[in-house]
C-alpha cells in the first residue's frame, strides 16, 4: 500500500474526485482516439478504392458517381478529423504554435489529463467546466461520424459492391 505524502492534510476526497475526474478524461482521450483512427481507416480505404479505380479502362457513370460520392466521404472524415487533432502537426511546436490550426480537441484534453494527474486535490471548477465544453464537443463529433457513417458512407459502400468486380483493389 502507498502512505499518502506526510506533507499533504488528509486529502481523501479530493483524491478520490480527481481519480474519478482522471477516469473521465482517459475516456475522453480514449473516444477521441478512436475516432481519429476510424477517420484514417475511412480515408486509407477510400485511396485504395481510387487507386483501383485509376486502373479502369472506360470510366462509366457510376463509377464517376462513385468517385463524387468518395470525395464527399473524404472531405467530411477530413473536417472531422482536422477538428480532433492536427494531422498535419510534426512537433509539438506545430500544434502550440498555431500551425494548421493549432490546438484541436485532443491537445486540449491532453493538458487537463497530466494536470489533474500530478495533483493531490480535487479538479478545479476551470478544469471541469472546460472538460464539459470538450465532451460536449467530441459528442458532436462522435455524432456527425455517426451521421456519415449511416448516410453517405454506407452509401459509397453499397454502391461499391455494385462496381466492386470492375474496381477491385
Amino acid at each position: 500500500m502507498v502512505d499518502s505524502d506526510p506533507r499533504i492534510p488528509e486529502q481523501g476526497a479530493q483524491i478520490q474526485e480527481n481519480y474519478a475526474f482522471s477516469l473521465q478524461l482517459i475516456t475522453a482521450l480514449d473516444r477521441t482516439t478512436r475516432l481519429i483512427e476510424h477517420c484514417k481507416s475511412v480515408r486509407a480505404q477510400l485511396a485504395s478504392h481510387a487507386n483501383a479505380g485509376k486502373r479502369v479502362a472506360t470510366i462509366t457513370p457510376e463509377l464517376e458517381q462513385l468517385g463524387t460520392l468518395g470525395q464527399q466521404v473524404l472531405d467530411e472524415v477530413n473536417a472531422i478529423e482536422n477538428a480532433l487533432h492536427n494531422p498535419k502537426a510534426q512537433v509539438v511546436y506545430d500544434v502550440l504554435a498555431g500551425r494548421d490550426g493549432g490546438a484541436k480537441l485532443y491537445s486540449q484534453l491532453v493538458p487537463i489529463y497530466n494536470d489533474v494527474q500530478n495533483a493531490d486535490f480535487a479538479p478545479t471548477q476551470p478544469q471541469r467546466d472546460r472538460y464539459r465544453e470538450l465532451d460536449s464537443e467530441l459528442t458532436r463529433y462522435e455524432a456527425r461520424y455517426q451521421t456519415l457513417r449511416e448516410g453517405a458512407l454506407k452509401e459509397y459502400g453499397q454502391a461499391l459492391q455494385t462496381l466492386g468486380s470492375i474496381i477491385a483493389p
